[in-house]
């Protein structure tokens, strides 16, 4: 059975995989600092799995694109936030 670390290792290897084949920049060090395409990502977004697909997240980031949706990204989040924090 794999731990809850050894799932969340597994999962910043891949996004930290999927952002240097979009040409995107991920550094995982003590700092946990996550920038995609120039733009420091350090909320909630950072915890989730769907980073890359979600378009909420490009959105509310203005990740190449001029930033919308801001308060409906901040109550996804809080969803996210949530489930995470109970499952724990």
């Amino acid at each position: 059975m794999m731990t809850s670390h050894g799932f969340v290792s597994m999962a910043i290897a891949n996004i930290a995989q999927t952002l240097r084949n979009q040409s995107a920049v991920a550094s995982f060090g003590k700092e946990k600092k996550m920038e995609i395409c120039g733009k420091e990502i350090k909320d909630e977004c950072s915890h989730c799995g769907n980073i890359l697909e979600c378009e909420l997240f490009r959105q509310g980031h203005g990740i190449k694109q001029e930033r919308e949706n801001v308060a409906k990204m901040i109550e996804c989040q809080m969803k996210h936030r949530e489930r995470r924090e109970f499952e724990c």
